[in-house]
């Protein structure tokens, strides 16, 4: 079943856009049965895998290489899972009441479900090398969902900076994946822990490399920028990707590797320093925003932050402070993006200054966005509240070995940010649905209606079990929290979670922050008309300014690098591959690195160097300079032909005294035929007119002097490797048997490869046609 929960997105996604137009928009509740299904499957797995079991698949992929198709259900990875599938179910209902009319719902659908199954596949995923194979499949899938509007300019260019991004940061992560499989000698995650060497060589590079991976998704400080750029896409694909699944990539595979990599000093600091800094930046950059999409983008960055710091921290109280966090923001924040979503749908604004008065039309969302707005506020008694107080609790008294001002600092962070999201909460959730100064949306060419029960449904759903989850935590969100919270630390965590744990440090400062974030509300005008100029004062200097000058520069050169290399003229490509072969050939030649040993490329003249050199050998290899620089100097065509023919005959010659006639003969064939076409060709070509200069012939012979000695340095250096044993033996001892003669080299030709020596024969007859086209060929003016 395992596999089938990570196939089955796969095999419905290519028959959305089919079954739309089909069933038109009822479709969605045959695509919704996928993530239902496996969402019914894993709860009812819940229970032994929170008493510590697993689910296990393993089949063998590419053996050789460790790579295998290896799935592990645990507490952890079913977290995320119960996430992606339950939040997936709702999502596909929210997208058929938002795209009900739109023909473009099948394409949305096909891409949804090809998302979920890429997720599935990275938190079931056991071998490493599996697991990155969906974390770009989730790259892939993320580039057509942001860039779903893809008449839109703004659209695929977000798209495409997300995929630049990520991509970019998979590379990282793919090299320090590896590194960490050879350093642990095995790919399997659930290995590497009891396998990894203490203080292991390549531990130095495979940890930053997997931080850069990790950050990358996960929109950590200095590579955020492309998330809020991502809410150019439909709001059911921002609500999905953006608050439980996409950006929680990055968070499980840290999650996942904490306890293999957190006794390093290099990963528990960059957790604290990113993740403190990602919360800060998602702060101060979400006060300065109107557009309800970025409101929540921006916010969903500091609780990202949050989240990596809380793993850094490397506690039993962090690590459940950490899934708390991710179960409970998945729940408000799909909740709060599907209500932003029916808001820019009913009345066709994003900006949330424009907006009043929508309490009196729907009534029901608004009591839904109370109740996911109260969460993301941190008020009790929701679970936004009970993993506020864990992360506070973790901090406050997890660090307490740590530094004093990075104990301050994590803390300031914390609270800034529980006070942002307030701000963002009352903006979405209490805003738009009071009277007040907005614009009147009476007057509106749209004016705003009430939604349907579709587009209702999975914001409810979400706010309710925020309630639920928090008040009896007991019933199934403690014990599962506690068992993946066991398995990030490396060792068992307390289940216990209440609402109330009395007076304590964490209950003042999360008393502090809901103050802080009601007096900037109150004072919200000001407060974003000021974070704006502070932030168009520092645009410049920002990682979206330096991303944006990085492209510039990669468009301006890759111009110039083509305008170089692709000159429309045959010289310079031929000069460019050359150059490359011989580049090639001679930097093997000086590393030594052949394929029998240094020693073969070193040295093959060595190797050569007993072996005479008769008069006739080499009065055929003079022949063949003099003909070679014949042809250099030639002033004409035809001169240069003469020339390539006693280059030819010198070489036939040597194949003649060197024991080998019939290779002398095909030369002579061939070559007749070669200059034959030359002198048809130039028959029909008007004569040289132009010489090429000194410095051009120059460089031109010099490469191709490089290139001869590049080839005769493989000639000499191949005839003394053998990789195998010789099969000489074999034809002439089968020549007589098998072929029924006694001319080797032609039983060989004849029988032995025979399919070979018909395709060169087929290549000589289509040359003998194209030169008996050219001959018949005439032209006015033309003799042939």
């Amino acid at each position: 079943m395992l596999l089938l929960a990570v196939l089955l997105g796969f095999v419905i996604a290519p028959l959305c856009p089919a079954l739309c137009r089909v069933l038109g928009s009822r479709s969605a509740w045959l695509v919704a049965l996928a993530p239902a299904v496996i969402f019914a499957w894993l709860l009812s797995r819940t229970g032994a895998v929170v008493s510590g079991g697993e689910v296990r698949f393993g089949m063998d992929w590419m053996p050789t290489l460790g790579a295998s198709l290896s799935l592990r259900l645990d507490a952890l990875s079913l977290l995320f899972a119960l996430l992606i599938s339950g939040i997936g179910t709702l999502i596909v209902v929210y997208a058929r009441g938002y795209f009900q009319d739109d023909l473009r719902l099948g394409r949305l659908l096909g891409c949804l479900m090809f998302f979920m199954g890429s997720m599935l596949g990275v938190v079931l995923a056991d071998n490493v090398l599996a697991l990155f194979l969906f974390w770009e499949l989730t790259g892939v899938a993320s580039y057509l969902l942001i860039g779903f509007h893809h008449d839109a300019l703004k659209a695929r260019k977000a798209a495409l900076q997300a995929l630049l991004v990520t991509g970019l940061g998979g590379l990282a992560l793919l090299i320090g994946l590896v590194l960490l499989g050879k350093a642990a000698g095995t790919f399997e995650l659930s290995a590497m822990a009891r396998n990894l060497p203490a203080g292991g060589a390549l531990l130095p590079a495979a940890i930053p490399l997997i931080l850069i991976g990790c950050f990358a998704k996960s929109a950590q400080f200095p590579l955020h920028f492309w998330l809020p750029s991502a809410m150019e896409a439909p709001t059911p694909v921002s609500a999905y990707l953006h608050s439980s699944t996409m950006v929680k990539a990055g968070v499980y595979l840290l999650a996942r590797l904490a306890p293999t990599l957190s006794s390093d000093p290099t990963w528990t600091w960059a957790l604290l320093v990113f993740g403190g800094l990602t919360v800060l930046a998602g702060t101060c950059l979400t006060l300065a925003q109107r557009d309800f999409k970025k409101l929540l983008a921006y916010s969903t960055v500091t609780s990202l932050g949050t989240m990596v710091l809380l793993i850094g921290l490397g506690t039993p109280q962090s690590a459940k402070a950490a899934l708390a966090l991710v179960l409970a923001h998945g729940l408000y924040k799909g909740a709060m993006f599907m209500v932003a979503g029916i808001i820019i749908h009913s009345t066709h604004r994003k900006n949330a200054d424009e907006i009043r008065g929508l309490g009196s039309i729907m009534r029901g969302l608004w009591f839904i966005a109370l109740l996911a707005g109260a969460s993301m506020m941190g008020l009790p008694p929701l679970m936004g509240f009970l993993s506020k107080e864990l992360s506070l609790e973790a901090v406050l008294y997890g660090a307490q070995g740590s530094p004093h001002a990075l104990k301050s600092v994590l803390t300031l962070a914390l609270v800034a940010g529980s006070a942002a999201a307030m701000i963002v909460a009352c903006r979405v959730a209490i805003e738009p649905f009071v009277r007040g100064s907005g614009a009147a949306i009476d007057d509106d060419d749209h004016p705003p209606h009430s939604p349907g029960w579709t587009l209702l449904a999975g914001p409810a759903v979400l706010a309710v079990l925020g309630v639920m989850m928090a008040v009896w935590p007991g019933s199934g969100s403690g014990p599962l929290i506690a068992s993946a919270a066991s398995v990030l630390h490396g060792s068992p965590v307390d289940s216990k979670l209440a609402l109330w744990h009395g007076f304590t440090p964490a209950l003042g400062l999360s008393v502090l922050a809901i103050a802080a974030g009601a007096v900037l509300f109150a004072a919200r005008r000001r407060v974003v008309i000021a974070s704006e100029r502070t932030l168009t004062f520092l645009a410049p200097i920002g990682p979206a300014a330096w991303y944006d000058r990085c492209m510039t520069a990669l468009t301006f050169g890759s111009a110039a690098l083509t305008r170089w290399v692709q000159s429309d003229r045959l010289r310079i490509y031929s000069a460019w591959t050359i150059g490359t072969a011989i580049a090639i050939v001679f930097t093997l030649a000086l590393l030594g690195n052949g394929p029998a040993g240094g020693s073969a490329w070193r040295a093959p003249l060595a190797a050569n160097q007993d072996r005479g050199a008769p008069l006739p050998e080499s009065t055929l290899a003079l022949l063949s300079i003099v003909g070679a620089l014949l042809t250099v100097r030639a002033a004409g065509r035809l001169r240069a032909v003469i020339g390539l023919g006693m280059v030819s005959l010198g070489i036939t010659g040597l194949f003649a005294v060197m024991g080998g006639p019939d290779l002398a003969m095909t030369q002579i064939a061939v070559d007749a035929l070669t200059i034959v076409l030359l002198l048809v060709a130039f028959a029909s070509i008007p004569e040289l007119r132009r010489i090429s200069g000194g410095a051009t012939r120059a460089r031109d012979g010099a490469i191709a002097l490089a290139a001869g000695l590049a080839m005769a340095w493989l000639t000499l250096a191949a005839s003394n490797v053998q990789l195998a044993e010789p099969i000489s033996a074999y034809h002439s001892a089968s020549a007589v048997e098998q072929g029924k003669g006694r001319n080797v080299v032609n039983v060989i030709l004849v029988d032995f490869r025979a399919l070979d020596t018909l395709g060169e024969i087929s290549v000589v007859a289509t040359a003998a046609i194209g030169l008996f086209v050219l001959i018949r060929r005439k032209r006015p003016g033309v003799s042939t």
